[in-house]
């Protein structure tokens, strides 16, 4: 018999660091958004969005995908680049993504 195939789910973050007060129902549809179209990507496993807490000042997007070469194919991708620089323009504050 072969060997099981086992996956290493690889994650990718993706950080905004709100600067002072800001309307958060349009951010965090935006990234509603990012999440959503990431879950339609090949080999996607699941995702969350993180608020901030004490040890983490920033609001996180977690997107986990099956394969390294699965989550680069949509950290690569027009689509999310185009939803990320959608976000910069609502955002007061840093996006940091990896």
């Amino acid at each position: 018999s072969e060997p099981e195939k086992t996956h290493q789910v690889v994650g990718l973050t993706t950080k905004l660091l709100i600067a002072g007060t800001a309307d958060m129902a349009p951010i965090i549809d935006a990234l509603t958004r990012i999440m959503m179209a990431g879950a339609r990507e090949r080999g996607f496993w699941s995702a969350e969005i993180n608020p901030p807490a004490a040890a983490h000042p920033e609001w996180s997007l977690v997107e986990r995908f099956k394969s390294a070469q699965m989550a680069e194919s949509w950290l690569q991708s027009e689509k999310r680049k185009n939803m990320l620089e959608s976000l910069r323009a609502i955002v007061p504050g840093r996006i940091l993504s990896s």
